[in-house]
């Protein structure tokens, strides 16, 4: 209950963030998340713009993960003890997987970026394996999220004062088991080239939305010259 009510919290906060922003948050897909489930949402990241998307979108409490350099900030740091942000080291791929894999099996839903840090320039880096070890370990559903529009609102290395409202759309795509073959043999670029396929497939409705966000300004922008 206490999570649940956290998660209204956080997605509500989220939300407001965007808006605070100038920035029009549109949702496709809902209807195939289970809320009380716990899933591994895996998206594409480009923005810091990412993080409140994905907390708009699902329905759980979610567990980021975070450099361990930020836990060393204390009131960073107590921020992310209460959303239970699970702290990176370098070099301990396996106990981190260990602790990962406990939280899935304690009903928590992870978020977790396959590419592994923010691309620069707006294309796909190769797929990490973590997301897929864990669902063929724990038998969790992953969640691919695609997120269209936070690149283009604020791209990595630019400060929040550089933002220009843009909208920003998040579907959800159908959520899957890897199965436990994969454990034998973890090749992810076939899982990979299906989420680029379907991240392109999904990019149609934001580029709509686009159009539509420009043609209301311009017609705003006309309406008030009118009036001046």
């Amino acid at each position: 209950m206490k999570d649940r009510h956290l998660a209204r919290l956080c997605r509500r906060a989220a939300k407001n963030t965007l808006y605070i922003f100038g920035i029009k948050y549109s949702l496709k897909g809902v209807h195939l998340l289970q809320p009380e489930k716990n899933y591994i949402y895996i998206a594409n990241h480009r923005s810091w713009l990412d993080q409140p998307s994905v907390i708009a979108a699902a329905p759980q409490l979610l567990h980021f993960l975070g450099k361990e350099d930020y836990f060393s900030y204390p009131f960073l740091k107590t921020t992310l003890r209460l959303f239970r942000c699970v702290p990176v080291k370098k070099g301990q791929r396996s106990e981190l997987i260990e602790r990962l894999e406990k939280c899935l099996q304690d009903g928590g839903s992870l978020v977790l970026y396959p590419e592994g840090t923010r691309s620069r320039d707006n294309t796909f880096l190769p797929f990490r394996s973590g997301a897929y070890v864990l669902s063929a370990k724990t038998g969790v559903e992953i969640v691919p999220l695609y997120i269209h529009g936070a690149y283009e609102n604020l791209p990595p290395a630019s400060s929040f004062m550089m933002l220009r409202p843009q909208p920003i759309h998040v579907e959800v795509g159908e959520p899957f088991v890897v199965p436990s073959e994969f454990l034998e043999d973890p090749e992810t670029s076939g899982y990979q080239e299906e989420y680029i396929q379907a991240f392109e497939q999904s990019k149609v409705q934001h580029l709509a939305l686009s159009s539509q966000h420009i043609s209301e300004q311009k017609s705003s922008a006309a309406q008030k010259g009118i009036r001046s």
